[in-house]
């Protein structure tokens, strides 16, 4: 219908179309989550000359300003650096080997609801970094109040998916997941010996991204990779 009124009113031709959403389903283990129910979204872009194509690189909606920006040819701000890349480049293409990590954040949903978390994600691996920890995960408002959560709850024994309730609502500090092997993400290797290179690898790029984007959170002492620097 979009479309079709932009047709009609003949900016069809000059008009850029994205279709995207905010987070993951109001359920348990997505919404308010860093794991791939909460994360990985619907995006579609609509740009007038481009060709069809579905492109599989890893892209944020931190890209979507940029993108913005560039299709309107407004300059960015020079007063602070944007995080993301324009998605432009993309369009009618397949890949980009170079976008090959998302990050995510999150800190509360509800005021009362307090509980950060930091995440990388690629193609293979996912890294999650619970900085409240010794907390119980909160849960959401909406999902608190849905008859899903009151039937889940009210037996400990029903699994969310895979996933025990237990092991839910009380979280390692740490999180690594190989997708590869574990798409699930129920397997958590932060403490395999065999995953220490890659943890390490993983742990400093979203150390340097939180630094880049000053973490107020990244001299916690929660945080075991504090010592890397600060902000």
């Amino acid at each position: 219908m979009v479309l079709d009124d932009l047709a009609a009113t003949g900016r069809a031709d000059d008009t850029l179309v994205i279709f995207l959403s905010d987070n993951g389903r109001p359920f348990p283990g997505a919404k308010t989550n860093l794991y791939d129910a909460g994360l990985h979204l619907p995006l579609i872009i609509r740009a007038p000359g481009s060709a069809t194509a579905v492109n599989d690189a890893m892209v944020s909606w931190v890209d979507i300003a940029p993108t913005i920006l560039e299709w309107t040819g407004v300059a960015a701000p020079t007063a602070y650096a944007l995080s993301g890349r324009s998605l432009l480049p993309l369009l009618g293409r397949r890949a980009d080997s170079q976008r090959d990590a998302v990050f995510a954040s999150h800190d509360f949903h509800e005021i009362n609801q307090y509980y950060p978390m930091r995440a990388i994600r690629t193609r293979t691996h996912s890294y999650i970094l619970n900085l409240a920890s010794p907390l119980d995960y909160p849960i959401a408002g909406d999902v608190a109040g849905s008859p899903a959560w009151k039937a889940i709850s009210a037996d400990p024994a029903i699994r969310l998916g895979k996933r025990t309730q237990a092991a839910y609502l009380k979280r390692d500090a740490e999180e690594l997941y190989d997708l590869t092997r574990n798409p699930d993400e129920l397997g958590n290797v932060a403490a395999d010996p065999a995953y220490a290179g890659v943890k390490r690898t993983l742990a400093e790029r979203l150390h340097a991204m939180r630094a880049a984007t000053k973490d107020p959170w990244l001299a916690g002492q929660t945080d075991p990779y504090s010592h890397m620097g600060r902000p």
